[in-house]
């Protein structure tokens, strides 16, 4: 059996029509099943944000919604045996690439399409083949190292999801209907969407009024209302007003004066979260780019919720022929008052604590709550001011979902995000002061490692705290005079940029570069001196 939806027409009576039996919305036809899907973003918040809050608690409240409320937290352990015939299927791809009606079929071959023996099967097919077309639009010829997370998501939640629907009658007269509320990461917008292409009724809620679809160059219908306002978690309690009305006199007064467009003030962005964007440079670039203020970089920019700063994150391999140049630059670097410079690893040590409870006690529904996080016995960061706090513990659960550092060969799911998540209770102290001092639209505070042959070896713990830091907006610049493999172990080399300068040594250390640089300027001092006396 195959649907024939057609979106609503007007959006803005979605609430009213997702109510309604399919057999009541207007188009509605037994066969073949066509029907009035509701689809919409609703983007923003009323101005009385308190009434607003109590509209969402009520509509999440009321039985008669009958939500899958997806965004609480999906599941995420898969059977081995699922995992391993999805890896088998994109292996093959790789090798010999597959068009999307072959890959469908290996796919339904494998058994990996809940629906399968089911009057619902034919549906699933056509929403996959239309899921595959969309997703090759992104990604040319289905090549590209994130793929197999999308894949593998796509199958384990198809498999949770959809036969327990079925099960609760969920296709008779009706479709499953989806709320999805705040940000979401790219698999999770992927799996929204082919559960639009599918045929599901779908809701997404953005008080701070971002499209969670467009950076995908995917879209669903917008309703858009009053004003958009800082992101707030969907209220499963019900509100308290608390709010005076001088208190909201004060708001719209610092909004009227300091609004989107105003200048950076001092600590505009102190109550944001920070998220970075990775700049691309060349190698004389980054000597500029790191002393540059970053709300001068291009990129960088705000919405009601998050402050996005470009950063770099860059290996530099091997030494220049112009010793001076290299010497001087380095120099530089460490001199700064905004960078913190290691040259003996690991830079931190691998934490052997138990974080199976901590890491329970920190979730919802299975996904890491930054307001329990921070609570937390085992939290090392209380004496940071809240919104540092929280900023801090929501790049942590960046760093946990999206898995920059790989996962090894004998590791679970779970122990992956118990080891990352008790490494990322371990910043060293130099780091977290700089942290402290960083205003997002000023400096960025700086990292400079420099790799030596006999200063350490880089750790996979140390790869996890760069990967941090940098996602908290950090600088992070990697000397590797030696050419050896440090960050490409443990982080795919398309998270950060790669310079090969003209020579391997072997014997250089950042204390003969600060000589040399030393014997530099001495020399130029003699020579100075000479000049004088003549």
């Amino acid at each position: 059996m195959k649907f024939h939806p057609h979106n609503s027409q007007d959006v803005h009576y979605w609430d009213s029509t997702i109510l309604k039996r399919l057999s009541e919305r207007t188009g509605y036809v037994d066969e073949p099943l066509t029907y009035e899907r509701v689809a919409v973003q609703v983007l923003g918040s009323y101005r009385d944000h308190d009434e607003y809050r109590d509209e969402l608690y009520t509509i999440g409240q009321e039985p008669m919604y009958k939500w899958q409320m997806l965004f609480t937290g999906m599941p995420k352990e898969i059977a081995p045996q699922t995992r391993t015939e999805v890896q088998k299927i994109l292996q093959i791809h790789r090798e010999t690439p597959l068009s999307a009606n072959r890959m469908m079929a290996f796919f339904h071959g494998a058994n990996l399409f809940p629906l399968k023996n089911t009057p619902y099967d034919e549906q699933y097919r056509e929403a996959f083949k239309q899921w595959l077309a969309m997703l090759e639009e992104r990604y040319p010829k289905l090549q590209a190292p994130n793929l197999h997370r999308f894949f593998m998501d796509l199958v384990k939640w198809s498999a949770h999801y959809f036969p327990k629907w079925i099960a609760e009658g969920l296709f008779d007269d009706q479709v499953p209907r989806i709320l999805w509320h705040g940000e979401a990461r790219e698999t999770e917008v992927y799996w929204l969407y082919f559960l639009y292409l599918y045929g599901c009724d779908i809701v997404v809620l953005h008080p701070s009024g971002d499209d969670i679809f467009k950076p995908y160059t995917l879209s669903l219908p917008q309703h858009h209302l009053d004003e958009h306002v800082p992101y707030f978690d969907f209220p499963l309690e019900k509100p308290q007003r608390i709010r005076t009305v001088a208190q909201k006199a004060s708001e719209e007064l610092q909004e009227t004066i300091y609004g989107g467009h105003s200048l950076h003030y001092p600590w505009k962005y102190r109550e944001y979260e920070p998220q970075n964007r990775i700049l691309q440079t060349t190698y004389d670039e980054l000597f500029l780019l790191v002393q540059e203020y970053t709300h001068m970089r291009q990129g960088f920019e705000a919405d009601a919720q998050h402050v996005y700063i470009p950063t770099l994150f860059a290996k530099i391999v091997g030494i220049s022929r112009n010793k001076e140049e290299y010497a001087t630059r380095l120099q530089r670097l460490m001199e700064d008052e905004w960078t913190y410079t290691v040259n003996a690893f690991p830079i931190v040590q691998k934490q052997r604590a138990n974080m199976q409870f901590h890491y329970r006690d920190a979730s919802t529904n299975g996904r890491l709550d930054v307001e329990k996080m921070i609570q937390l016995s085992v939290w090392p960061y209380k004496k940071l001011a809240i919104p540092l706090q929280k900023g801090l513990a929501h790049a942590i659960v960046r760093l946990i979902e999206e898995a920059p550092v790989e996962r090894l060969l004998n590791e679970t799911q779970q122990q992956y995000e118990h080891y990352v998540f008790g490494q990322a209770l371990a910043i060293p102290m130099q780091a977290i002061q700089l942290f402290q001092r960083f205003d997002y639209a000023y400096r960025s505070p700086t990292i400079v490692a420099f790799y030596e042959e006999a200063g350490g070896v880089l750790t996979r713990e140390d790869a996890i705290l760069l990967k941090l830091l940098n996602m908290l907006g950090f600088d992070i610049l990697l000397f590797n005079p030696t050419g050896q493999r440090d960050l490409e172990a443990y982080i795919e080399p398309t998270y950060y940029d790669t310079h090969w300068l003209e020579e391997m040594t072997f014997t250089e250390t950042l204390a003969s570069i600060k000589a040399y640089r030393k014997q530099v300027d001495g020399s130029k001092i003699r020579t100075i001196f000479k000049r004088f006396l003549n």
